[in-house]
């Protein structure tokens, strides 16, 4: 007889429904927590990003016109700043960087 009732609470424990209330309340609660780290995370990662922004284009300004490159397109000769050089560059490598955040971040989530 003790053996059938410990059987039956651990199956309730196993099975989740011993402490129901106390089960939703920690699943709510994780589902609370990662939603928030993920937003801070986001935030975090936004703040990043604006520096870094902010610390390009202060660069670039430094440089402004200082070079200039013949860059063959479609058959034409296009002349071309560096700084545009440039700035396709860090935009295709931040691009790529939020990318990657967003895929962590749905990993995270999902997880």
């Amino acid at each position: 007889m003790a053996n059938r009732m410990k059987d039956i609470v651990q199956g309730r424990i196993t099975n989740g429904t011993l402490f129901p209330n106390i089960s939703v309340s920690i699943s709510s609660a994780m589902t609370s927590l990662v939603d928030q780290t993920a937003g801070q995370l986001r935030s975090d990662v936004t703040v990043v990003l604006s520096r870094v922004e902010s610390d390009f284009h202060v660069a670039l300004k430094g440089q402004r016109g200082r070079l200039r490159r013949n860059i063959k397109h479609g058959g034409a000769v296009q002349e071309v700043d560096d700084k545009v050089l440039v700035a396709r560059f860090f935009f295709e490598r931040v691009e790529e960087l939020q990318r990657a955040h967003a895929r962590s971040l749905e990993t995270i989530i999902t997880t």
